[in-house]
């Protein structure tokens, strides 16, 4: 998508405002208001504490999710909850500095910047908004793919792509499931291309491409017209990849070749998160079990035979949060709301406590803290039948959270495991540090709001 305004010049367009305008208003308290009072080496690093965990805030309540950012009550749920964040921030930094701070001067302060702020960045998101270019897709392709990808684009409406309509080789299938019109086939690309200005084309084929598909391809080439393939596009929006649609040949290049960091990067840096959690949790651990075996029959710990990499069995640990007697009618998927869960299980499914133990598989090698969601065998043997490339998760350790873990909720189904799945091999495909980075902040989020698996 060449020489065009794309979403991503958006979202750094809206981090570079907000973090110029915060930059602005600490460096505007500190030499109008605070200079005489405070010292630099005090208020400074108290200044880019307050500028992370503000961003941070920001990012963790959707203050770049441009599906909701326009609406009044997301506004205002951002609204309250970064007032709630840098009224406690200033608090405790005026509680530990009070003769240098007004604590009922500075929280005025703040809840005026923040009202003024939030009033300032919704105009310049609308600003923004508008300089983005409506463009006109044709989709070529009118089965489950053209479908799927129009789908993802109705549903990510900020990226202002309008659908006009489908191009479609085959005569003998029935689409009257579609709601925009299939235009004509291949053969018809340049007319249809001059009618409608059309300035992207998604190709979503399937089956074995014909002439016509190469020859259109290569007219919207020499027209400068962009075209994409779906997977690549669907992707990009969605963070997923689309295993209905790609063949062996993607799985052999992108999933088997691509992105092979050193075995020794991941276990060096696996090693010293599980150093530092175990650190951290360690005053927790001993609440946590006396909690469990208060509450309900049974063991504390709970151990588990899991899949993992390359298909290897080990066993897996984790603070109990089912009743004892569970499965007595054999393995069943786990749901959102399990009415086999103990009194306190369901808190410690939302906060992830009930993780905990596995930084002993960690330690291990067993486990990631990122990666795809080990798997029990007994559900892994059908799966691997049912779903395509399914066994490509085994290439990569798994992980404590994942990326299908902060993208979506339980699933106790084939289909909603075939969706899981499309997230856990775009994480496989593009794994690198930072995206498990990405991923660990998500997962933050995800325990804050009380969301998800």
């Amino acid at each position: 998508m060449t020489k065009k305004k794309t979403i991503i010049n958006f979202k750094i367009q809206h981090a570079l405002f907000d973090l110029g305008v915060l930059l602005f208003v600490l460096a505007t308290l500190f030499f109008i208001f605070l200079q005489k009072s405070i010292s630099g080496q005090v208020y400074f690093p108290y200044a880019l504490v307050i500028l992370i965990i503000w961003l941070f805030t920001f990012y963790c309540f959707g203050g770049y999710d441009y599906n909701k950012i326009f609406k009044i009550s997301h506004n205002f749920k951002l609204i309250s909850t970064s007032l709630f964040v840098a009224m406690l921030c200033s608090s405790i930094v005026g509680y530990y500095y009070f003769e240098q701070f007004n604590l009922l001067t500075i929280n005025g302060f703040t809840l005026v910047f923040v009202s003024v702020f939030y009033i300032i960045r919704l105009a310049f998101t609308k600003m923004v908004s508008t300089r983005l270019p409506k463009r006109h897709i044709l989709i070529y392709g009118a089965g489950w793919a053209g479908k799927e990808i129009q789908r993802e684009l109705i549903e990510n409406e900020y990226l202002k792509f309008n659908v006009i309509g489908f191009i479609e080789d085959s005569e003998n299938r029935d689409f009257s499931d579609l709601t925009k019109p299939i235009l004509g086939n291949g053969k018809d690309i340049k007319q249809i291309i001059q009618d409608y200005s059309v300035d992207l084309v998604i190709f979503a084929i399937t089956k074995k491409r014909g002439n016509d598909v190469f020859y259109a391809k290569s007219y919207l080439q020499e027209q400068d017209i962009d075209t994409i393939e779906m997977p690549h596009l669907y992707e990009r929006i969605s963070g997923r990849v689309p295993v209905m649609h790609v063949n062996n040949v993607w799985h052999d290049f992108y999933v088997s070749l691509k992105h092979k960091e050193p075995y020794w990067l991941y276990r060096l840096y696996n090693i010293a998160l599980a150093c530092f959690f175990t650190i951290v949790f360690l005053p927790v651990l001993p609440f946590v079990a006396l909690a469990v075996k208060l509450t309900s029959k049974g063991p504390v710990l709970y151990s588990q035979k899991r899949v993992g990499k390359k298909e290897k069995l080990f066993t897996l640990y984790k603070f109990r949060s089912m009743r004892i007697d569970a499965e007595k009618f054999g393995a069943q998927w786990a749901t959102e709301n399990d009415p086999r869960l103990t009194p306190i299980g369901k808190f410690l499914r939302k906060s992830r406590l009930d993780e905990l133990p596995q930084l002993i598989n960690v330690f291990r090698g067993e486990m990631n803290f990122v990666g795809p969601r080990p798997e029990r065998p007994e559900f892994v043997k059908d799966l691997n039948t049912e779903i395509p490339f399914y066994r490509s998760r085994h290439q990569v350790a798994p992980g404590l959270t994942g990326w299908a873990q902060v993208m979506m909720g339980y699933v106790n189904s084939v289909d909603g495991t075939l969706k899981k799945l499309q997230y856990d091999l775009y994480y496989i495909k593009n794994r690198n540090v930072f995206l498990d980075l990405l991923i660990l902040i998500k997962t933050v989020h995800v325990v804050i709001t009380r969301r998800g698996t």
